[in-house]
C-alpha cells in the first residue's frame, strides 16, 4: 500500500503493467525477447559447426598425409629391395611380380604390381640372352593410394659384346 502524504489517506496501491514504481522501463532495460534468443542460438551453432567441420578436415587431411608417407617409405624400401635381388632374367611383369611378391615384404594394406619392364641394353622389344639391364615400373597401391616407382636391374654376368 502507498501512502499519500497530500490527504492523509491510504490508498490501494496502482496495477503498473510496466514497472513496479508505476515508470516505463526502457527498451535497453526490458531484457531479450524469444527472437533475440533464438537468432543468437542459430548463430552459435552456425559457427560451432563450422568449427568442428574444419576439424573434421584437418583430421582427414592428417590421415591422407599419413597415409601417403607411409606408402612412399614402403616404396623406397620395395625399390631398394628389389634392386638388389638376383638379376632375374627375361621374364614379363606378371612373372617378375610374383618374384618382387615373394622376396620382399610389403606393409598390411599395401600391394607390389609390376606394371612394366623396358629393355635398356640393348634396347629391343624383347628379352634376349644379350639383355643386361632392364628398367622395372613398380606401382605399390592401397585403396587410396597408388604410387609408382622405377628400378633398373643389371645383370652383372653380362659382358658388353
Amino acid at each position: 500500500m502507498r501512502l499519500n502524504l497530500n490527504d492523509g489517506r491510504r490508498r490501494p496501491p496502482e496495477i503498473h503493467p510496466l514497472g513496479a514504481d508505476g515508470t516505463s522501463r526502457s527498451r535497453s532495460q526490458q531484457g531479450g525477447t524469444l527472437l533475440e534468443a533464438l537468432v543468437a542460438i542459430v548463430i552459435v551453432s552456425v559457427l560451432l559447426v563450422g568449427v568442428i567441420a574444419g576439424m573434421a578436415t584437418s583430421t582427414t587431411v592428417s590421415q591422407s598425409n599419413t597415409q601417403t608417407a607411409r606408402a612412399r617409405a614402403a616404396l623406397a624400401a620395395v625399390s631398394d629391395r628389389v634392386a638388389t635381388m638376383p638379376y632375374p632374367g627375361c621374364g614379363d611383369a606378371a612373372a617378375l611380380t610374383t618374384t618382387v611378391r615373394s622376396s620382399v615384404s610389403v606393409p598390411d594394406g599395401l600391394e607390389a604390381t609390376v606394371t612394366d619392364v623396358a629393355n635398356l641394353v640393348p634396347p629391343s622389344a624383347s628379352c634376349t640372352a644379350q639383355t643386361s639391364v632392364r628398367m622395372l615400373t613398380i606401382e605399390l597401391s592401397s585403396a587410396s593410394t597408388h604410387l609408382t616407382g622405377q628400378v633398373v636391374l643389371r645383370d652383372p654376368a653380362a659382358r658388353p659384346s
